[in-house]
């Protein structure tokens, strides 16, 4: 849904669709949620992650609980304060394996993986494709990714297989 608000000849349009994260945060988590709106009067129907007493839980909760989740099964190793600093293709994984260079507080070091999801700002992911060898087609980020207008609170999620 989107909506102008702001002066007249100040106009903006936002929009306000996100039904990847409504889906993950109501539907397959299970989170609470209530109705969010900061501006009184712009009649959002945004809504945030609450506790089981209604007060914010902060927009995190859901990443946290899905990253929880996913570690509880063994299918995922979070690394915080780390960061990716190279990509190759595995040599030994030749189903399309990827080795991850990682550089941590105390050592760069390198990780496996069958799959990789980077949720990185796109400058940032032209900086670290840069500095990686073995990047290919497959690899390197699709066309559409370069196609969006930004607006100050923009997050773009992409995710795709080979």
């Amino acid at each position: 849904e989107c909506n102008e608000f702001g002066l007249p000849g100040q106009r903006v349009t936002k929009c306000e669709w996100t039904p990847l994260t409504a889906h993950l945060v109501k539907d397959a988590l299970k989170l609470k949620t209530k109705l969010y709106d900061p501006f009184p009067g712009d009649h959002s129907k945004m809504e945030k992650i609450v506790d089981a007493s209604g007060h914010n839980a902060g927009y995190a909760t859901f990443v946290e609980l899905m990253a929880q989740q996913a570690e509880d099964l063994k299918r995922l190793k979070i690394f915080l304060g780390h960061e990716v600093v190279g990509l190759r293709r595995s040599e030994r994984d030749t189903s399309g394996g990827v080795v991850l260079s990682v550089k941590g507080p105390n050592k760069t070091f390198e990780v496996g993986a069958s799959a990789v999801l980077l949720n990185i700002p796109q400058l940032p992911l032209l900086r670290l494709l840069r500095a990686s060898s073995q990047v290919d087609e497959v690899m390197s980020p699709p066309a559409d990714l370069f196609a969006p207008s930004s607006y100050a609170i923009l997050k773009l999620y992409v995710h795709y297989e080979d």
